[in-house]
C-alpha cells in the first residue's frame, strides 16, 4: 500500500514550484532503496496542488476616509457572515478565518478553471467552485484623498486523489468574483 499511497516527489514538487510546507515535507523525507525520494501524498498541503500563477488581488478606490471604508469594510464582513480572525485599523490590515462556504452563500463559481486530470497530477476537480474553504486578506490604505481597499482571496476545494479514491484539501485560484462582490457591498455600504 505504501507505494499507492506515495510517489516520486519531484512529481509533485514541479507542478506549482516548491511552497514553504512542501519544502519542511521534503527536508523531513527519508530517501528510497533508489535513491529517490517518496512523500505521502495524502498530507500535502493544499498549496502542493495549486498549478499555474496566483492572480493578482483585487482594488478598488474609494473617494471616502480610511475611517468611513473601514467602517463599512467590517460591516460588510459581517452582513456576509466572513468570520475575522484578526483585524487592525491601525495597520489597515483584516485576515479572516479559514471558514466553509457552501452553494447557499449565494456567491456563485469563485475559482479559475482546475487543471486537467493527468498522470502527473491524478486530481479530479469541479469545474466550477461553489463550495469549500476560503479565507480573505484586505489590505486598506489612504493615498491622496481617496482609500484604497486590496482584497486577496485563498480557496480551497476537497477533490479526490484518483488512484486511492481519497478525498484530499486542493488550492484553488481565485477568479476574483468573491474580491469583487465584497467590494461592491463595501461601495453599496458608503455611497
Amino acid at each position: 500500500m505504501k507505494a499507492a499511497k506515495s510517489f516520486v516527489l519531484g512529481s509533485v514538487l514541479m507542478l506549482a514550484g516548491l511552497p514553504a510546507a512542501a519544502q519542511e515535507e521534503e527536508s523531513q523525507q527519508k530517501p528510497d532503496p533508489e535513491g529517490q525520494s517518496e512523500v505521502d501524498v495524502l498530507s500535502l498541503p493544499p498549496s502542493a496542488w495549486a498549478v499555474g500563477r496566483r492572480p493578482d488581488a483585487v482594488e478598488r478606490a474609494f473617494n471616502k476616509s480610511r475611517k468611513k471604508v473601514w467602517k463599512a469594510l467590517i460591516k460588510t464582513l459581517d452582513q456576509m457572515k466572513i468570520p475575522v480572525n484578526d483585524a487592525s485599523e491601525e495597520a489597515g490590515l483584516i485576515n479572516t478565518t479559514l471558514a466553509n462556504f457552501g452553494q447557499d452563500s449565494g456567491w456563485g463559481n469563485v475559482a479559475t478553471k482546475p487543471p486537467d486530470l493527468s498522470q502527473e497530477r491524478p486530481i479530479t476537480q469541479r469545474a466550477g467552485l461553489r463550495r469549500g474553504k476560503f479565507s480573505l486578506r484586505i489590505k486598506v490604505t489612504e493615498d491622496e484623498g481617496s482609500t484604497r481597499v486590496v482584497v486577496s482571496a485563498y480557496l480551497e476545494e476537497e477533490a479526490r486523489y484518483a488512484p486511492l479514491d481519497e478525498k484530499i484539501w486542493v488550492e484553488r485560484y481565485s477568479n476574483g468574483h468573491l474580491e469583487q462582490l465584497v467590494l461592491e457591498r463595501v461601495g453599496a455600504s458608503i455611497e
